[in-house]
């Protein structure tokens, strides 16, 4: 039996260089426009598992980098906010996952490419080179930018893991519909919830039957996030719903991985699902606060304060 590190964490998925050009004036479509350019580190996995690093926790992230300038780039950023990237793969001949993004003047996005090829790389054959180091852990974040393929090895190799999920988007949780049951804990929006189950909320009681669903295919923690709405989470024994804090957001790109994050340091604490769930919203909230994806101020301390200060609580039920 391998030995259990109680404290260490493993976030397997995407890790992007975001690229974002604010102009300084109205965009002039097919001219160069004066502006700023800025390079700042991504992905749904390495966002997690940056805030992780930031609540003290000992962090591996398994993701794909291009042996590139690029690859340098984020990596050194990675390595500047305590996330350890020896088990990732480095790929020769292929560029380092990009986010190429212009905005208006509005700070709105006007256009975007992307280029996340290399994730392909995360096969099943690599993560099982990794299987070693991976069940040393307590627990393990995926989330679903991996292939359909790599997520079912993940699921039927560690099955005596917890696997927390990030569901991402409605089009790839597709992926995982036919074996969502096989997470430990899921975290999807009302919009994803609503692909998996197969049931539109058209009242708030709709959220017991996805719970119902959901827990009848064996999935043991349920986080349904609905942004200005709150959250519900749920398990065998009890449901919730924990209502969001009315703030104006600043930046609400990050605040699903911070949420993610608030879930596994709650759980690697052995926090009740109630708490868990106040905690994550508190997490949440610190992202939806600040200009970064990752709020660099977040700390244990700092995130009690948040709960504290907004009084974060929940109903015990939806009736």
């Amino acid at each position: 039996m391998p030995q259990i590190h109680e404290k260490k964490t493993v976030v397997i998925g995407a890790s992007i260089l975001d690229v974002t050009g604010m102009p300084n004036v109205a965009l002039i479509k097919n001219d160069s426009n004066p502006g700023q350019i800025f390079i700042t580190p991504g992905g749904v996995a390495r966002n997690i598992a940056e805030n992780l690093a930031l609540l003290n926790l000992d962090v591996d992230l398994i993701s794909a980098i291009g042996n590139d300038v690029w690859g340098k780039i984020l990596l050194d950023l990675c390595h500047q906010s305590n996330i350890k990237t020896n088990h990732c793969v480095f790929a020769d001949n292929e560029s380092t996952a990009l986010y190429l993004s212009i905005n208006n003047l509005q700070k709105n996005l006007e256009l975007a490419i992307v280029n996340t090829d290399i994730m392909n790389k995360l096969s099943p054959g690599y993560i099982e080179t990794k299987s070693g180091f991976i069940n040393q852990c307590p627990i393990i974040i995926a989330e679903t930018n991996l292939t359909e393929d790599t997520l079912r090895y993940i699921v039927d190799e560690f099955a005596n893991i917890p696997i927390f999920l990030d569901v991402v988007s409605t089009t790839k949780a597709k992926k995982v519909k036919d074996f969502i049951g096989k997470f430990y804990a899921i975290k999807p929006n009302l919009a994803e919830a609503e692909t998996l189950t197969g049931i539109k909320m058209k009242k708030q009681s709709d959220l017991l039957l996805m719970a119902d669903y959901f827990i009848t295919k064996g999935v043991q923690q349920i986080y349904i996030t609905m942004g200005k709405k709150g959250c519900f989470y749920a398990n065998k024994s009890e449901r919730g719903f924990v209502e969001q804090i009315n703030i104006e957001p600043v930046n609400t790109s990050g605040a699903g991985d911070a949420y993610m994050a608030g879930l596994v340091y709650s759980h690697l604490h052995q926090k009740t699902l109630h708490d868990s769930a106040v905690f994550a919203t508190a997490m949440s909230l610190a992202a939806l606060t600040n200009i970064n994806t990752v709020n660099k101020h977040i700390n244990i301390d700092f995130v009690e304060k948040i709960i504290k200060t907004h009084k974060i609580c929940s109903k015990n039920t939806l009736i």
